[in-house]
């Protein structure tokens, strides 16, 4: 399998910072826009690369990234896995149709992403990286909340799987996403949705606000 290399670098006006590589899979995709007064616009994958438009021959900035492409890098699709940092994440391409389908399997969260993607038996989940922390992630990735021991608790109620669909606007106060979005089911929905899933203490004046699997920081990228 070839791979295109990642560069990461902090677009003007955000600042400086070493750079780091990192690899992933193709198609990369592009990004969605969210503006943010007073702030460099803030940006999120969602559509793919029109490889037979040249778009993988030409570096793009990207996300607060700079895509360094290679031709070579067009050869490789397969749409399910993809390699960051040398962990493997699992990523459903599609996500975006499942909304509204009918809830899939035993109508449990897990069994969405294990329909869709190979992530596997919950008991060889591992946490990568914070979702609500990471520079960088597709649409479509397995995401879950993870106890403090890094394994998926797996209980009745407070712990939560779905698909990565994106993140909402920068807080101008933490410097971090005001919230992100989860394409998800559960056993108490009919059809596949997505919501948003927002720090601590924003949802406390619903039932089940405070609940793990309601707080972003409790979410995790799968490997």
């Amino acid at each position: 399998m070839k791979y295109i290399i990642l560069t990461v670098a902090l677009l003007a006006g955000c600042g400086t910072a070493p750079s780091a590589t990192q690899i992933i899979d193709v198609p990369v995709y592009r990004p969605c826009l969210i503006e943010v007064p007073g702030r460099p616009a803030f940006e999120f994958d969602k559509l793919p690369l029109d490889a037979a438009a040249g778009d993988l021959a030409q570096p793009r900035r990207h996300a607060g990234l700079i895509l360094s492409n290679t031709a070579a890098a067009q050869a490789s699709n397969n749409g399910t896995s993809h390699l960051i940092g040398g962990a493997m994440p699992h990523v459903y391409t599609d996500v975006h149709n499942l909304e509204g389908k009918p809830t899939v399997g035993n109508g449990d969260c897990v069994a969405l992403v294990q329909t869709f993607t190979d992530v596997g038996w919950t008991g060889s989940w591992r946490p990568w990286v914070r979702v609500i922390d990471a520079g960088y992630i597709r649409v479509g990735t397995v995401i879950a909340t993870f106890d403090k021991h890094g394994r998926y608790p797996n209980k009745p109620t407070g712990n939560h799987a779905g698909f990565f669909l994106g993140m909402g606007p920068l807080d101008t106060k933490t410097g971090r996403p005001d919230y992100f979005i989860i394409m998800k089911q559960w056993k108490g929905l009919r059809v596949i949705k997505q919501r948003a899933i927002y720090g601590r203490g924003r949802l406390a004046h619903i039932p089940g606000g405070m609940s793990d699997s309601n707080v972003y920081d409790n979410f995790w990228v799968v490997q």
